[in-house]
């Protein structure tokens, strides 16, 4: 069996922190757990729910979001910064997240109003009020 690489999951020294500060509010002693365990256990998942299809389905259920392969019908292109042509992506390398997190929980997106505020200034008073128009439809 090959061993495969897990250094590029590995979280970030103030991750780690915040992890064992999880354990510990959940009543868990992690004082005896080495934290070469830790970061190896964290890298394994990290790896799992980025990269796997179990993964995908995992986060989506966790955060309340909408998961989906890209469609065999569309073509995807990857872009970079500037919006030029990378490479021609296959329809099953592509996955869609849609959802939406207010105050820290996961809600519907459409549960959420998005609007612009533009703004007209009173020339008697110089007081700013704001009209609410609606700017994007999830």
């Amino acid at each position: 069996m090959t061993q495969e690489k897990l250094d590029a999951f590995l979280p970030d020294t103030e991750t780690l922190q915040l992890i064992k500060s999880q354990l510990v509010k959940a009543g868990v002693d992690s004082s005896s757990i080495p934290d070469y365990w830790l970061y190896a256990i964290c890298a394994a998942f990290a790896k799992h729910v980025s990269s796997s299809e179990e993964g995908y389905n995992y986060i989506s259920r966790l955060l309340n979001f909408h998961w989906q392969r890209g469609i065999n019908t569309k073509e995807y292109i990857l872009l970079d910064h500037a919006g030029n042509s990378i490479q021609e992506i296959n329809y099953k390398e592509i996955s869609v997240f849609t959802g939406c997190l207010v105050q820290g929980k996961p809600v519907h997106p459409s549960w959420v109003r998005v609007s612009d505020k533009t703004g007209y200034k009173c020339d008697d008073c110089g007081i700013r009020t704001y009209c609410v128009t609606e700017a994007l439809d999830f």
